[in-house]
């Protein structure tokens, strides 16, 4: 799991909707952009342990 110090919190499958969202997303945009982005957003911001406080999870 490369995102081994990432809150469990964080981790759930996609719902079907969602997955069809994102994949129409990545159509039409720049996925490189964007999943270089959110790989450092997932490393150096979700990794401090109290990330869930000022990330929570729930916000959908």
């Amino acid at each position: 799991d490369p995102f081994v110090s990432i809150s469990e919190e964080y981790k759930h499958p996609l719902q079907a909707e969602h997955k069809r969202l994102l994949t129409s997303f990545f159509t039409k945009s720049s996925a490189d952009a964007f999943l270089l982005e959110m790989h450092e957003f997932l490393l150096l911001v979700l990794k401090n342990p109290k990330a869930t406080d000022t990330f929570r999870p729930d916000w959908g």
